[in-house]
C-alpha cells in the first residue's frame, strides 16, 4: 500500500463498522465477498482477485466454474458497490477509512475519510 495510506488498524475497523451495518451484514454473500477483497488485500494479494477465485472461494462455485456464463461475481460485487455508495452518502460511517468498490475492478480501496466540518462563529 501506500505511504499515504489509510492504517491497516483503521481499515479492518472500517471493515468491522460495515460488517456490523445490516444493509450488509443481511446479506451473508456480501459480507463474505467484503471481508474476502478486503483481507486478500491487506495480505498484498490483490492479484489473486480475480472473478474466478471470488466464485469458487466465496460463493462456493465448483472448480469447473465459467464467469462467462455465470454472472454471481459481477452481480453481487454491483450490489456490494450499491450499498457502499449508499452507506457512505448518508454518512453513516464513524470511521477513519472508507472502503469502495470501485467499477471494473475486484479490488476494493481504502481511502481517507473526509473530515466533518464544523461550523464555528468565525465562520459565519
Amino acid at each position: 500500500m501506500p505511504e499515504d495510506a489509510p492504517s491497516e488498524a483503521s481499515i479492518r475497523a472500517a471493515l468491522d463498522e460495515l460488517l456490523g451495518w445490516q444493509g450488509i451484514s443481511r446479506s451473508p454473500q456480501l459480507s463474505e465477498l467484503l471481508r474476502y477483497v478486503v483481507e486478500k488485500t491487506l495480505a498484498g494479494d490483490e492479484a489473486s482477485i480475480k472473478a474466478y477465485s471470488i466464485a469458487v472461494d466465496v460463493f462456493g462455485r465448483p472448480q469447473t466454474f465459467d464467469p462467462q456464463s455465470d454472472p454471481i461475481v459481477r452481480v453481487q460485487a454491483r450490489r456490494l458497490r450499491t450499498l457502499l455508495d449508499q452507506f457512505y452518502e448518508r454518512s453513516e460511517s464513524r470511521s477513519d477509512v472508507e472502503i469502495r468498490h470501485p467499477l471494473g475492478r475486484y479490488v476494493p480501496e481504502f481511502r481517507s475519510a473526509k473530515p466533518i466540518q464544523h461550523e464555528t462563529t468565525s465562520d459565519k
